[in-house]
């Protein structure tokens, strides 16, 4: 079939998309509820030709454009998108006119996701092309392992569709990569991740001699922690994030107990459950060699993104038209990081791509990069994505599907 034909967005949507990241920028979130940024894609929604619901249990929003086929043409399975909302709890340190000043940041662009595919969403309905399937958008409150999607089924939000949808898209923006840059990766796309907690104890009176300060112990676990994942030799594989999370404490006194959290991403499926295992037999020797008692609490996982090798071809093609260097680059290896767009539709075919947005910079100065308090995007490339989903859906809807060949809704 010959290519989707290009649209760009108009100025004025450009402009109000814009406004409307550098809003959401400007008034960061953290956690399932962020009444503000809910409202925020509401009235950017409003007055278009969508079924709109808003979740009870998180500020997730789900949109749906209707199928609206020519005569006689069948009707295709829908397609999904989603963009994430959730902020981090990082004070920002940028010189941004808009910059936040909450004490939380956008520090992963979730702002720049909920902008674009506002802005796609508003591209498809003005835009008024007939299209063979529904197009649902899930805008997600929170950060992925927090319950959004849990709570989205739990209210049957995701069961507007008539039927499964042929594939679900997912976006995320690099701050290292330049504005324009389009990568994806085939196969595995994002990292497992496991969280759990670990709590030290202390024994004795802190006026005796035998005395242990949980907290010391808790920051030598946090030390060996670390040691243990640098020594591994495919170390840049994993990524591990530790630190207290609650500690008992008052000046002058010892904390009777103290809690860390530790988050351990890696992309090699299987040392991931070793690697975990060694994390919480390491902690457990630390303790026990400071005469402390650690406890470690349930794991909670969130299973690798598999990007469906059909979805990624499309995505591709589609890119070569908006890519500034006239290509999809397919990254080497997958992203350390979490995300959960599988528990959305299980089954689903999935495709996750990455958006360079790295500021103008001096040449000499390297970007820093994504959960930074420094951490810059340029929002120039908020139309040309937004743009890019659009053309994606046009493409999915009336072409061949992830699975490699049309589906229609009463096949």
């Amino acid at each position: 079939m010959p290519p989707i034909p290009v649209m760009p967005l108009t100025a004025g949507l450009e402009e109000r998309m814009v406004a409307l990241r550098r809003t959401l920028h400007r008034n960061p979130e953290v956690g399932l509820y962020a009444p503000q940024a809910q409202m925020g894609v509401i009235n950017a929604l409003r007055g278009l030709p969508l079924d709109v619901a808003k979740a009870r249990g998180s500020s997730s929003v789900v949109a749906i454009l209707r199928a609206t086929p020519k005569r006689g043409q069948p009707v295709r399975a829908p397609i999904v998108h989603r963009a994430l909302m959730g902020a981090t709890p990082i004070e920002e340190r940028t010189a941004e006119l808009f910059a936040a000043r909450n004490g939380a940041m956008h520090a992963a662009g979730a702002d720049l996701q909920t902008a674009a595919l506002v802005g796609a969403i508003s591209h498809l309905c003005e835009a008024e092309i007939p299209l063979p399937g529904d197009v649902m958008c899930v805008f997600q409150a929170g950060e992925p392992g927090q319950g959004a999607i849990e709570s989205l089924l739990d209210e049957g939000l995701l069961d507007f569709l008539d039927e499964a949808p042929a594939v679900a898209y997912g976006t995320r923006f690099e701050a290292e990569a330049a504005t324009g840059t389009h990568l994806i990766h085939e196969g595995q796309a994002t990292a497992d991740v496991a969280s759990f907690c670990i709590t030290v104890y202390r024994y004795g009176s802190p006026f005796d001699q035998i005395s242990v300060d949980s907290q010391r112990v808790a920051a030598l676990i946090v030390r060996a922690l670390y040691d243990c994942v640098g020594s591994l030799n495919y170390a840049r594989d994993v990524r591990l994030v530790a630190g207290v999370v609650n500690s008992s404490f008052s000046i002058g006194v010892q904390p009777s107990e103290t809690t860390l959290l530790v988050t351990c991403a890696s992309i090699d499926a299987q040392q991931h459950s070793h690697i975990v295992q060694d994390l919480g037999r390491v902690a457990l020797t630390v303790a026990a060699a400071e005469n402390a008692l650690a406890v470690i609490g349930d794991i909670e996982n969130i299973s690798a993104v598999y990007n469906d090798a059909g979805a990624v071809h499309l995505w591709s093609e589609t890119a070569s038209a908006f890519a500034a260097d006239g290509r999809c680059h397919h990254l080497e290896r997958p992203a350390v990081l979490a995300d959960d767009l599988s528990l959305l539709f299980p089954g689903t075919p999935l495709a996750i791509g990455f958006f360079g947005a790295a500021s103008p910079v001096a040449h000499n100065t390297l970007p820093p990069g994504l959960n930074s308090a420094a951490t810059v995007f340029d929002d120039r490339v908020i139309a040309n994505v937004a743009a890019f989903l659009s053309t994606l859906s046009r493409a999915s809807l009336g072409r061949e599907t992830a699975s490699g060949t049309a589906v229609n809704r009463h096949s």
